[in-house]
């Protein structure tokens, strides 16, 4: 871009000032690490929710705290479903305490990869909020 400025005055008719500026912007290439909550097509645990349940069962332990005290309920966790299938930022949302949000934890962060959520035919990262039942075996 070019400009020209004439500036007027005594001292300044015989001045011409010319600026030249030119601007370069870099070309900027953004991975998308968004993080969506709702995808055209939302992760799925390996083997769909009978897998998952199958999953469950044969390795969640059951705390010895929550045994002892006869604690039972639901936690609920929260995850990042990675783009490659594996979890991330394994969080409890909400814990019934004696090992519980630990157990549940580890469960989702040592689960089989998952099928990622798809957006426009693109895997993409979702939030991912589940909820673990602990049950006291009869």
């Amino acid at each position: 871009m070019t400009a020209q400025i004439s500036l007027s005055g005594d001292i300044y008719s015989h001045c011409k000032l010319t600026l030249k500026h030119s601007v370069t912007a870099p070309i900027e290439i953004f991975q998308d690490d968004q993080v969506y909550d709702v995808a055209d097509k939302m992760p799925r645990p390996v083997g769909g929710q009978d897998g998952w349940e199958e999953y469950l069962a044969e390795n969640l332990n059951y705390p010895t705290a929550a045994l002892k005290t006869k604690i039972e309920g639901v936690v609920y966790v929260v995850f990042i479903l990675e783009k490659d299938g594996r979890t991330s930022n394994v969080k409890a949302m909400r814990s019934i305490g004696a090992g519980c949000e630990e157990e549940a934890k580890r469960l989702v962060e040592g689960s089989p990869k998952w099928t990622p959520g798809m957006n426009n035919g693109e895997p993409v990262r979702v939030r991912m909020r589940i909820p673990i039942r602990f049950h006291l075996p009869n």
